[in-house]
């Protein structure tokens, strides 16, 4: 798979809604919970916290054929909109016990009160897809553990999962309840990632969100070797974690570099600003009309891929470097250049 086509997955609404529909004998890998179905459940006194993916009705899922309808109407209603956001509301909360992530439900109160007061901001939508993975996934109960074929389930979901914490054009819910929810690892990645990949483009809500309220968050770029330093200091419940998330940290920071080669140069420069960076560029490809380059920060980061001539040109020329600095070429192979 080419670096377009990785990007893609994470960039477009189409390629993500095929992810949602993979499926194996036990169903769905990842089902998203209907906005709809949830406020008016919680409404009841008997709808006190989270149930499992297995415990719930069929009607408490949206199915991505719908999810697609509620985006090309909205689409209709409101020209653009397409490309900055989609009807999927990922949630990022922590665990509060082994066998429950919410035992006593004031998670599910602030999650509620949370979409209600954002309702106003989502009416392009008709209704929308929650991603809650004790709702979405498949999980064990004290007394009803997982089989294997749900287990194995499970782990394909898990995948499906990354892609909706880190695609751009998804909105990230995150409850505070507990302690701080930034030392924990999966959820610092998650505020990080959304912050990272997300269009903070005015006239739209904000894809970050906090339950409760804050202000809303900047856009702050942490590049990865500075992630997985912070990562060190935070909890996780399976240490093993620890390495996978400073792993697709880095490569989702990679992926992002594909939406510079657009002249926006949306997503983070290649260096902190007033910071020199020597990048050494090398040919992905041996066809001279499709060159993509690999750059290389010098002590910094792994290969940043995507780039072409054509690229590093305009990147110079937006930096206003183009007479300052210059790129050396040796048989048409581009061999090294400064960007400041």
């Amino acid at each position: 798979m080419s670096t377009e086509d990785d990007a893609s997955l994470y960039e477009e609404f189409e390629p993500m809604i095929v992810a949602l529909e993979k499926t194996d004998d036990c169903g769905l890998y990842c089902r998203l919970v209907r906005m709809s179905w949830l406020l008016e459940q919680a409404a009841r006194p008997q709808f006190q916290r989270f149930r499992r993916r297995q415990d719930l009705p069929e009607e408490a899922f949206i199915e991505s054929w719908e999810l697609h309808q509620v985006h090309t109407e909205a689409s209709e209603l409101i020209p653009g909109i397409e490309a900055r956001r989609c009807p999927v509301i990922v949630v990022s909360h922590p665990w509060l016990s082994a066998e429950h992530p919410d035992p006593s439900g004031e998670q599910l109160r602030e999650l509620c009160r949370a979409l209600q007061d954002a309702e106003s901001s989502f009416s392009a939508f008709s209704d929308m897809g929650i991603f809650f993975d004790f709702m979405s996934l498949f999980h064990d109960a004290e007394e009803l553990p997982r089989t294997e074929a749900q287990k194995s389930n499970f782990k394909h979901g898990m995948m499906t999962a990354n892609v909706l914490y880190t695609h751009r054009l998804t909105t990230t819910l995150v409850i505070q309840v507990g302690p701080p929810v930034e030392e924990r690892g999966w959820i610092f990645f998650e505020i990080t990632v959304g912050s990272l990949v997300r269009d903070l483009s005015p006239g739209y809500w904000n894809p970050l969100i906090f339950a409760p309220k804050q202000p809303p968050r900047s856009r702050e770029v942490i590049y990865p070797h500075e992630f997985r330093r912070q990562l060190k200091s935070k909890r996780f419940r399976h240490e093993v974690d620890r390495e996978k998330v400073a792993g697709l940290y880095e490569w989702i920071f990679q992926l992002t570099a594909v939406r510079r080669r657009r002249r926006e140069f949306h997503g983070p420069p290649l260096a902190p600003p007033g910071q020199s960076v020597r990048l050494t560029i090398v040919r992905r490809s041996e066809t001279r009309e499709n060159q993509r380059f690999a750059l290389q920060e010098k002590e910094k980061a792994p290969a940043i891929y995507g780039w072409t001539v054509a690229d590093i040109l305009a990147k110079l020329r937006h930096c206003g470097l183009d007479n300052a600095h210059k790129i050396r070429l040796r048989r048409s192979r581009v061999i090294g250049a400064v960007f400041t």
